[in-house]
């Protein structure tokens, strides 16, 4: 799938296919990487599960596979849609290169930003970063950069669509059985059936007639009940 697409789902307001994304994604410790290979990017999303766990989605430019693992906070990984990661002397990506892209083409061609070294760890731990300070590969000089862009291949000019550097989801995700689903509090259906008894009230459920009078004729109920056949 396509950086484009994907930042598309995670971004977009289809739960459905934010949970297919997630369904589809390899975990972490499983995703071979080539020696000295550098592909992984962060998508800047991040979600939680119904024990408190909290995890983000990352992904692999050079193969299009989608990547998830478990967030640990004590990694200080900034959550930044595009910075490149790496594994160091982990099997979860824990590192990242002062490296990112600031925009992809459609057709996964990205554009290269060097991050600022000495801001980068500013966006440790932050969730509400709204624009970054990067430069690209031959420039000299810091730019802001307020989003991330896609654009047409074709011509760099034309920017099809930007999105945010990062985005906490905040429905909680439940995770079972290898799958994500919404999360639903838990149902007894004899707790209900418990409940329900203990509050039932034959008389109430069955009424009287005047309460059917007054259902039936309202106002006119006195009178009416007169005139039944």
């Amino acid at each position: 799938m396509k950086y484009s697409k994907v930042l598309e789902i995670l971004y977009g307001s289809n739960v459905e296919n934010i949970l297919a994304l997630l369904n589809a994604a390899t975990y972490a410790p499983q995703h071979k990487l080539a020696p000295g290979s550098f592909d992984v990017i962060h998508t800047g999303f991040c979600f939680s599960i119904h024990t408190g766990k909290r995890m983000e989605v990352l992904y692999n430019v050079e193969n299009e596979k989608i990547i998830r693992q478990n967030r640990l906070e004590s990694f200080s990984i900034p959550l930044l849609n595009g910075l490149f990661l790496a594994k160091s002397d982990s099997e979860f990506f824990n590192a990242y290169l002062p490296l990112m892209y600031a925009g992809v083409a459609i057709n996964n061609n990205g554009s290269g930003y060097f991050v600022e070294p000495d801001t980068i760890q500013d966006y440790s731990n932050r969730y509400n970063i709204t624009s970054i300070r990067g430069k690209q590969k031959n420039d000299t000089d810091f730019q802001e950069i307020q989003a991330f862009q896609v654009f047409d291949p074709d011509n760099p000019e034309v920017k099809v669509k930007e999105y945010p550097f990062q985005r906490v989801f905040m429905e909680t995700i439940f995770f079972g059985n290898n799958r994500f689903s919404l999360f639903q509090p838990y149902f007894d259906p004899k707790e209900e059936e418990r409940e329900f008894f203990e509050n039932y009230d034959p008389d109430q459920e069955r009424g009287t007639l005047e309460d059917w009078l007054e259902d039936e004729f309202g106002d006119d109920a006195d009178t009416a009940a007169w005139n039944i056949d």
